[in-house]
């Protein structure tokens, strides 16, 4: 069986969950700096984040308004269409992203994915709601997203496994795949990892390619 992994960010959608949660705010995404130079750890950084928001919140976040700051971010348009090709084939389809769950979790209940995997947030529950503690849950670091579609596949026992990103960041994921397809891609080097390359708006050229394909 096949199983196909979507990149959220910049993937699945054409805006980025991180960004429209750090506007949602008003702070800016300045630690993921201090991560990709090794100085902190992912799981620190996701702690110092929620930190900021709280001080821009008064001093309480509550998972509503991690759902509140991505609910305008929709889908590619022919997403639908392609999930239900991916599903009459019998194909196993997740997402493996280093976004925000409040994102991730909407898309998995939406377009009925097997399996999602993105980064969230511990939570205590304050008169009836979820209200974050300050710590995060590095489900997919950033620059590990190979290990955590590894993981996958060894659960699933499969040889044969398509993957969709845009970013350097994918590629890790697209040496473990038997096919790789960068949508829009943000550099040259994630353009010359991908076996295809499509750029656009939709998902309808994913449609056609797949759908060419002997698998």
């Amino acid at each position: 069986m096949v199983i196909v992994v979507f990149d959220m960010d910049g993937t699945l959608i054409e805006g980025d969950s991180w960004r429209a949660t750090n506007s949602y705010f008003g702070v800016e995404n300045r630690h993921i700096f201090s991560y990709l130079r090794g100085e902190i750890t992912y799981e620190k950084y996701l702690e110092l984040t929620c930190k900021e928001w709280a001080r821009k919140n008064g001093g309480r976040v509550y998972y509503k308004d991690l759902e509140e700051a991505v609910r305008n971010l929709t889908a590619r348009d022919g997403l639908k269409e392609l999930m239900d090709l991916l599903e009459k084939r019998g194909w196993r389809k997740g997402i493996i992203s280093a976004g925000i769950d409040s994102l991730s979790s909407r898309f998995c209940r939406e377009f009925d994915f097997d399996f999602c995997f993105a980064n969230g947030f511990e939570y205590e529950i304050e008169n009836g709601k979820r209200r974050l503690n300050g710590k995060g849950i590095p489900r997919v670091e950033l620059k590990r997203k190979g290990e955590v579609l590894e993981g996958v596949l060894n659960v699933f026992e499969n040889d044969l496994c398509i993957v969709l990103g845009n970013t350097k960041y994918d590629i890790p994921m697209f040496k473990r795949a038997k096919l790789s397809i960068a949508i829009n891609p943000k550099d040259e080097e994630t353009e010359k990892s991908a076996d295809f390359v499509i750029n656009g708006k939709d998902f309808y050229p994913v449609i056609e390619l797949l759908d060419s394909l002997k698998v």
